[in-house]
């Protein structure tokens, strides 16, 4: 019989099943995604900013100040930095003191979890033999901005931090701390931790006696940054002595009436308000300002349109997220509409959905008018109304997550692609932290996963490009700028690979022989850059496969083979450095004999 060509038509996106269930369907796969019906590589990514963090990114945010300056502040939970846009130069302005910097925090014990022995009386404590039941999470940060001003508040802390970038130096009074030393003759500028102290300080001044104690020092803003001026009119010649040099305090705690407020997370309001979610130290309070004033919270005041709302919950408050009817509040087991009704009452809820709760406050991610997130056995999304999300390939991925550290799983925007990545911790790693992701492409409803270690990851916000957080090879926490040019790769033998099921040539009667494949390989650059075929073909189902490849494809469009086979697996592999596209496949195939 002659020679005819046939269409392989594989489906975007990967599936579950058997290899023979699936049938022409990708099903494996890593760094791939699919654009405008395309199989596509992801493009790479490189270091950000040169600096190391300390621990792994639990928060990120950006903010716009009124004067047009730009940042991106970065939380680990011992330390946090802000990157200004403009300069790309960094900040670290973690707190003195003050701040509790435990990676995780307890939940409290749930019912029944309390002492129980009869041989105790009424009052008595039960002693030290005996222990509670804690539960506990990865704590995170909560962050959003009340215009210049970035507020922040981590689980385990619970104080909420405030910081204003344009006056991020503390002018009051010094606190001895270190010195510099004052040589004769000579303008002195020094340089400390930016973390703590004033960056490239000038001191100026006539002269300081040996051993004078300087009583008060103040800012003012140089070229550089701030100069020390002394309060000082000595006439002596200076002589080594030593200057005192204080700590800036760039942030502080909010308080009202002398006491920290207290909350697990933060939403500044459309209405400008500040909302406390689990509110001081109650687990189903929401609390919040008065309007324009972010420290008032005074609800017995009658003059205070400050309030609270018990929210009717068998789990906790986890978060909130703001969208266009209100603010989505987040339990551990179901979600609801925080909206705002005006004098007297300001704010209502209603429960939209139960059995539904997020396994993380950082799995919450929005695209578009959607907020998609994960919960113990799925996805789900509002879009006005509360509904699970199908996902191709939701029983490979439960089985796969590490469920019991699923507090550790973060999403993410991808927005030139449409795409909403959550990265989490799987069962197989050793390591407490994210090792693998699966991504959902909004346009084209597909799904992928693959492996890529990242702890937190932001949309194209504060960049053209979308910024990550996560260990390098050596395990230190690193800022990466993803999706960036192919010539700009960190590293550029990172493997990108897809891989489909096994699905019958021919009519399945006899084997059928193959001896052309035309990929339909979009042309990027030279047909060196395209990606290589593997193809494994087997007699029957379960018959062991025989491996063909890899073939590199040539400019001409075509792969020029030989083998023959009833059934037939295709993968293509090629580095994250190449850049390529893949449209319809066809083989040239022709009946061979029975056996």
């Amino acid at each position: 019989m002659p020679k005819q060509l046939v269409p392989l038509k594989i489906q975007p996106g990967f599936a579950d099943g058997t290899d023979y269930e699936v049938g022409p369907r990708w099903v494996r796969g890593n760094l791939v995604r699919w654009h405008e019906q395309r199989l596509k590589p992801w493009k790479p990514w490189r270091y950000l900013i040169t600096e190391t963090l300390s621990g792994q990114c639990r928060g990120m945010h950006f903010w716009q100040t009124n004067n047009g300056e730009r940042f991106l502040v970065i939380a680990t939970p011992s330390q946090i930095i802000v990157i200004q846009i403009r300069t790309n130069k960094v900040f670290d302005i973690t707190p003195n003191s003050g701040l509790n910097t435990s990676p995780t925090f307890n939940l409290g014990s749930g019912y029944g979890a309390g002492y129980y022995d009869g041989s105790y009386s009424y009052g008595q404590s039960p002693g030290s033999t005996q222990s509670q039941f804690i539960f506990s999470d990865h704590a995170r940060w909560s962050i959003d901005n009340w215009g210049d001003l970035l507020l922040l508040c981590k689980e385990g802390d619970s104080q909420i931090w405030s910081y204003n970038a344009l006056s991020p130096y503390d002018t009051g009074a010094a606190q001895t701390d270190t010195t510099a030393s004052l040589q004769s003759g000579s303008t002195n500028i020094f340089t400390q931790d930016h973390t703590k102290y004033t960056v490239n300080a000038q001191v100026s001044g006539t002269g300081i006696p040996a051993g004078t104690t300087v009583a008060t020092i103040y800012t003012t803003l140089t070229g550089n940054g701030y100069g020390i001026v002394l309060d000082q009119a000595a006439t002596q010649t200076l002589t080594n002595n030593t200057l005192t040099i204080s700590p800036v305090a760039k942030m502080s705690v909010i308080t009202t009436n002398a006491d920290p407020i207290r909350a697990r997370s933060i939403v500044v309001t459309a209405e400008r308000y500040l909302l406390l979610i689990g509110a001081n130290g109650d687990s189903r309070q929401l609390l919040w300002s008065g309007q324009e004033d972010y420290q008032d919270f005074d609800v017995s005041s009658l003059t205070s349109e400050s309030g609270s709302l018990q929210v009717q919950t068998k789990g906790f408050l986890m978060c909130g997220k703001k969208v266009r009817a209100g603010i989505l509040i987040f339990s551990s087991v179901d979600v609801s509409l925080l909206s705002y009704v005006g004098s007297p009452f300001f704010y209502g809820i209603e429960t939209l959905a139960t059995a539904c709760g997020p396994v993380s406050s950082a799995s919450i991610q929005q695209v578009a008018e959607t907020t998609v997130w994960l919960s113990a056995d799925g996805f789900w999304r509002f879009d006005g109304n509360v509904s699970s999300l199908p996902c191709s390939i939701l029983e490979s991925f439960l089985s796969d997550i590490d469920i019991q550290n699923s507090t550790l799983v973060s999403g993410g925007e991808i927005r030139e692609f449409g795409e909403v990545v959550w990265f989490y911790k799987s069962k197989e790693n050793t390591e407490n932290r994210c090792d693998k992701y699966i991504l959902w492409g909004t346009r084209n409803n597909t799904w992928s996963m693959g492996s890529l270690a990242r702890d937190a990851y932001l949309a194209e916000e504060a960049f053209t490009f979308p910024v990550a957080v996560g260990p390098d090879d050596s395990g230190n926490t690193r800022v990466y700028a993803h999706e960036v040019e192919r010539s700009d790769a960190l590293d550029s033998t990172v493997e990108c690979f897809a891989e489909t099921g096994a699905f019958q040539i021919g009519a399945g009667d006899r084997l059928t022989r193959v001896s052309r494949v035309w990929h339909d390989l979009e042309r990027q650059g030279t047909a060196a850059g395209f990606p290589q075929f593997t193809f494994y073909l087997s007699p029957s189902a379960d018959s062991a496969e025989t491996t063909k490849g890899p073939f590199s494809p040539v400019a001409t469009g075509k792969i020029d083979v030989r083998f023959q086979g009833r059934q037939l697996r295709v993968k293509l592999s090629a580095p994250i450095s190449n850049e390529w596209s893949l449209g319809q496949q066809r083989l040239e195939i022709q009946p061979g004999g029975t056996r």
